[in-house]
C-alpha cells in the first residue's frame, strides 16, 4: 500500500513537472507574447522557433527534453515505474495544468524519457530524423518518422517489453498530437523549416 502511494504521489509529482510550460515562459517573458496565440499554437520548440528564433527552439527542447528524463531516471525503481513516471511527464506537458489544458506535442519530452529508458534506441531513432529532415526539411514529419522508428529500434536491440510498450504508446500519443500536421502533410501543405 505504502509503495502504491508513493508511486500515485511521484506520478502526480511528475505531472506536474512535466506541465512547466518552458516555451511559453520563454516567449512571454522575452518577446511578451502568448505563444498559444502565434503559429500552430502549441508551447513546444517548433513554435517557439517561429516565434523567436532558432536559439529560443534548441534550449526549449533540451529543457522539455530535461523534464522527460528527470522524472523517471532519478525518481523510478523498476522499469513499470520509470514508464509510469514518463508518461506522466509527457501527458503534463501537453495538456498543462498551468495553461488550462493546452501544451506541446510531446516529442521532446518523450525523447527525454527514452533518453532514461533506452538511450541507444534514442540515438538511432535521432538518426533516422536527422536524414528525413535533410530531405524534407519538414519538422513534423521527420519527428514522426523518428518517433516511430523508436520501438522498430526498441525491438531490434531486444529491450524489455515493459519499454517496447511504452515505445508504441509514446508513438501513437505523438501521432495523435501530430493530427493536424498529418492532415496538412496528405494536402501538400505543411511548412518546411526553411518558410516558418
Amino acid at each position: 500500500m505504502a509503495e502504491a502511494l508513493k508511486t500515485v504521489l511521484l506520478f502526480i509529482f511528475s505531472f506536474v513537472g512535466g506541465a512547466i510550460p518552458f516555451g511559453w515562459l520563454y516567449v512571454k517573458l522575452f518577446k511578451k507574447k502568448d505563444l498559444r496565440e502565434l503559429g500552430s499554437g502549441s508551447t513546444g520548440a517548433t513554435n517557439v522557433y517561429r516565434a523567436a528564433g532558432l536559439p529560443a527552439a534548441v534550449l526549449v527542447f533540451f529543457l522539455d527534453m530535461a523534464k522527460g528524463f528527470i522524472f523517471p531516471f532519478f525518481f523510478g525503481g523498476s522499469y513499470v515505474v520509470k514508464i509510469v513516471l514518463g508518461l506522466a511527464v509527457i501527458f503534463g506537458h501537453n495538456f498543462s495544468i498551468f495553461l488550462k489544458g493546452r501544451g506541446g506535442k510531446g516529442v521532446a519530452s518523450s525523447a527525454g524519457v527514452a533518453a532514461a529508458l533506452a538511450p541507444l534506441c534514442l540515438l538511432s531513432s535521432f538518426a533516422v530524423f536527422v536524414a528525413v529532415f535533410a530531405l524534407s526539411g519538414i519538422i513534423s514529419l521527420s519527428s514522426i518518422i523518428a518517433v516511430g522508428f523508436f520501438p522498430v529500434f526498441c525491438f531490434i536491440f531486444g529491450l524489455s517489453v515493459e519499454i517496447k510498450i511504452f515505445a508504441v504508446a509514446a508513438f501513437a500519443f505523438v501521432l495523435f498530437s501530430h493530427r493536424a500536421n498529418i492532415a496538412r502533410l496528405f494536402r501538400g501543405e505543411e511548412k518546411k523549416a526553411a518558410k516558418l
